[in-house]
């Protein structure tokens, strides 16, 4: 009875994705559930899943089980375009440590080459870029495509925030990213997350 999901038998659904990840809810933390969450809608499309909005119909559609109100939390914290877990997870602790929602993969028009460049976290309105600096960065190639790129940018006016694993790896380290992010948008911290957002760890 009632309204039907569209992530239901109807629908030809990942059951890794959505039945099993809702079961593992208990065990496993909301970030984690977000990242899942965010990767599904970056391949959602095929199984009908368009936005955020339709994880919570389905977890509204279905029995308690447990970790059913930790998956509406992250259901809620779930975004498109986001292609990575440190992307994910940037996000998130930007989240908690009270900045505004950065968009992800922003799409940049470069006017002198026509190119089209997508930042992996951005603030339009402060100009500021967020890009995560992974392992296959270390390649000489890839290394030297970045700073062009970064050149590029700062030329257009931006600024371009570098983050690597270790600025994620601890509650400290993610403070002081947080307070990176701060200084250059011109906010200050709150001594207390949000508390949309208090679920998020440290």
């Amino acid at each position: 009875p009632g309204k039907r999901s569209s992530l239901t038998a109807s629908t030809p659904q990942p059951r890794t994705t959505t039945h099993e990840n809702s079961n593992s809810a208990f065990f496993i933390g909301i970030e984690q559930l977000v990242a899942t969450g965010d990767a599904i809608l970056n391949v959602g499309a095929q199984f009908g899943i368009t936005g955020p909005e339709q994880f919570m119909e389905y977890l509204g559609s279905t029995d308690s089980f447990r970790g059913r109100r930790q998956c509406l939390r992250a259901a809620g914290l779930i975004r498109p375009n986001v292609f990575s877990f440190p992307e994910s997870m940037m996000r998130l602790v930007l989240l908690r440590g009270g900045m505004p929602d950065p968009i992800p993969n922003y799409e940049l028009h470069i006017p002198s080459t026509g190119r089209k460049r997508y930042l992996d976290l951005a603030y339009p309105q402060a100009r500021l870029d967020i890009e995560y600096d992974g392992n296959y960065h270390l390649d000489r190639q890839q290394k030297h495509a970045d700073i062009m790129r970064s050149e590029e940018l700062r030329k257009l006016g931006w600024d371009v925030l570098i983050v690597t694993a270790e600025d994620l790896k601890t509650p400290e380290s993610r403070r002081k990213f947080v307070e990176r992010v701060a200084s250059r948008l011109g906010l200050s911290v709150p001594d207390e997350p949000p508390a949309e957002y208090a679920c998020i760890r440290p």
